[in-house]
């Protein structure tokens, strides 16, 4: 569209200016809405408060939701373990090719192991492999 070259015109064209700047911020926010922290915003200008302040915003979420999703992920991972020693066994060995085999899946690792510290005499201090798993 074309605008006349004279005070309406430079109105008309910062009337323009201002929507499309509404518009991209409307899109903005309705994608941090929905949970995309990816989305990308550019504020209007240096001086544009509230264009600063959104992309704070949206670092801060984005911030909190890793944390969050981090968190979750640990305690589902203990709630696995919890259960897998709940479910129990009489043989510890099977335990723990059961826990190191979960701990392997869930950290999405090819290998593994646990270690045993033996220390009931503290001068035959040793450490013995109770557990290891690897993945073909």
């Amino acid at each position: 569209m074309k605008f006349p070259s004279n005070a309406v015109g430079e109105m008309m064209q910062a009337l323009r200016f201002m929507v499309d700047g509404f518009r991209h911020t409307s899109t903005f926010v309705e994608e941090i809405g929905k949970g995309n922290f990816d989305q990308p915003y550019k504020p209007l200008s240096s001086n544009d408060v509230q264009g600063h302040a959104l992309l704070h915003m949206r670092n801060q979420l984005k911030e909190a939701s890793e944390i969050e999703m981090r968190r979750a992920w640990m305690a589902e991972g203990l709630a696995e373990l919890n259960e897998i020693m709940r479910a129990g066994t009489s043989d510890f060995n099977e335990l723990l090719d059961k826990i190191i085999e979960n701990i392997v899946d869930r950290l999405e690792v090819q290998q593994a192991a646990i270690f045993l510290l033996h220390n009931d005499d503290l001068n035959d201090l040793h450490i013995q492999l109770g557990s290891y798993f690897c993945t073909e």
